[in-house]
């Protein structure tokens, strides 16, 4: 993959490149917040009865970045754990490569016309980043914490083009039910799902009703941009 906007380097801490991402997930318990944290250094370990030594993950980590690369992690308790592991692509593509693999891009960046869009996040680092991004693609902002509290916000008459959620969120509400509430009371309304883990154990455990497609984190501006673009042409043409 290619790390090629500010946006998606500062997401993944990385340097603009090109890189070869392997992905490992589970679907088990998930890791805290405090686990995660810590989850690189040397000696911790959640696992001391069963014989865990805290140095696993810590190798791993170090060996990729002296690689010359990076090791991202996403966990949600109760849904299970995504690494990802990039590493520096040794060979430099021709643009050719670019065109034929998907990755060329060419030039234009489609842009709102000062539409609203509902970001809905509990994190609050992603959140701000992900209001951010939307703003500089031309488009107003409201926020959420939870799919509960975007779902209220809704019910109360708050008007807005198209909801940017995440998927794992707390509360009773996750991305695919605020999706499925959206569809059934509000189906004018764009919605448009995303997540940091890609596995599909778990998205098609927590699907309700109808599929819904997914932007997978870390993403590209210009990947946002045509999903916004192509979610919201409809009303536009209208």
């Amino acid at each position: 993959m290619t790390i090629d906007d500010s946006y998606m380097a500062q997401e993944t801490d990385m340097e603009p490149g090109d890189y070869v991402r392997l992905s490992v997930s589970d679907d088990g318990a998930g890791m805290s917040m405090e686990a995660q944290r810590r989850a690189f250094e040397p000696f911790f370990t959640t696992k001391s009865k069963s014989g865990g030594t805290g140095l696993g993950l810590a190798m791993v980590y170090g060996f990729v970045r002296q690689s010359g690369g990076h090791v991202t992690l996403y966990s949600e308790l109760g849904h299970g754990t995504s690494f990802g592991l990039y590493f520096p692509a040794v060979r430099h593509l021709r643009s050719a490569d670019l065109a034929l693999s998907g990755h060329a891009s060419s030039g234009i960046t489609p842009r709102g016309r000062g539409e609203t869009v509902l970001v809905v996040e509990d994190n609050a680092r992603v959140r701000h980043l992900s209001i951010e991004r939307i703003r500089d693609l031309g488009f107003n902002t409201l926020e959420a914490e939870s799919a509960d509290q975007a779902y209220r916000m809704l019910k109360d008459g708050v008007e807005v083009d198209l909801v940017f959620s995440d998927l794992v969120m707390p509360g009773t509400l996750n991305g695919y039910d605020l999706a499925a509430k959206i569809s059934q009371e509000f189906p004018n309304l764009k919605v448009l799902l995303t997540s940091g883990y890609a596995s599909d154990v778990v998205t098609k455990a927590m699907a309700n009703g109808a599929p819904q497609d997914i932007l997978h984190k870390p993403y590209r501006q210009s990947d946002l941009a045509q999903r916004l673009h192509a979610l919201l042409a409809g009303d536009a043409d209208g």
